[in-house]
């Protein structure tokens, strides 16, 4: 399909149909437009799903590589700085300063943190503020994390690196939460934008956190919801 729509697009361009200035270009230009994006849904639909099949059977691979947090985390964000802009939504980050280099697998990583992003500016309402908190928490500070997430097995790492995703203006109803990791669950009426997805981004969150002996929670209310990640992270040997 993708091969396709860039052979009509080079035939249609040699005709000269796509850089006359008429009617019929500007037809023409929205239609294959219109056809990228839904090739490009179908090929994000079909790696999601092969994405949930593998680690559903334990096959998902992780890579564990050396990350700098702090311009890890700054280069995703630099990302989506002009969708946000686009949304009329304001961008907070808080970064904790110092934070040490981790080895993790970086793909799962850049996924989690990107889906909860694109969720964040698909709902949040122009005028409202996204904000992105990032921490390690490391031998000692443990009384930062809540019960549930102290629950989770440290046999491996004795830290962990969190990171917390919230918007404003928008609250999830309790029986939305309970749903809303569910594969192609959507929350009615929520997408004002009509922007779509495949429906599988934060169940694919879930999963890989799960995988990576981690937790997710959401809490929502007072004007705002938040998605808080924990991961067990390794730090480099010295």
């Amino acid at each position: 399909m993708k091969m396709s729509i860039q052979m009509l697009e080079v035939v249609l361009n040699q005709q000269g149909l796509l850089t006359e200035s008429n009617l019929y270009k500007n037809r023409t230009v929205r239609y294959l437009e219109i056809l990228r994006n839904q090739c490009n849904q179908e090929l994000a639909l079909v790696n999601d799903l092969l994405n949930l099949q593998n680690l559903n059977a334990s096959t998902y691979t992780f890579t564990r590589t050396l990350i700098e947090l702090e311009s890890w985390i700054l280069d995703i964000l630099e990302g989506f700085q002009e969708r946000i802009q686009s949304n009329q939504q304001r961008l907070e980050v808080n970064v904790s300063s110092g934070m040490e280099p981790i080895v993790f697998d970086e793909p799962s990583l850049v996924r989690i943190l990107s889906e909860l992003l694109n969720n964040a500016c698909k709902y949040t309402p122009a005028g409202e503020t996204i904000t992105v908190s990032a921490t390690m928490l490391k031998p000692g500070n443990e009384a930062e994390r809540d019960e549930t997430q102290a629950a989770i097995s440290t046999s491996r790492s004795s830290h962990f690196f969190q990171i917390n995703v919230c918007n404003s203006g928008v609250e999830l109803p309790r029986e939305e939460q309970d749903r809303i990791f569910e594969p192609f669950y959507r929350i009615p009426r929520s997408d004002l934008r009509n922007q779509g997805g495949t429906g599988l981004g934060l169940a694919l969150v879930k999963k890989l956190v799960n995988h990576l002996d981690g937790s997710i929670q959401i809490e929502s209310g007072s004007g705002q919801t938040c998605f808080i990640v924990e991961l067990p992270i390794e730090l480099p040997s010295s």
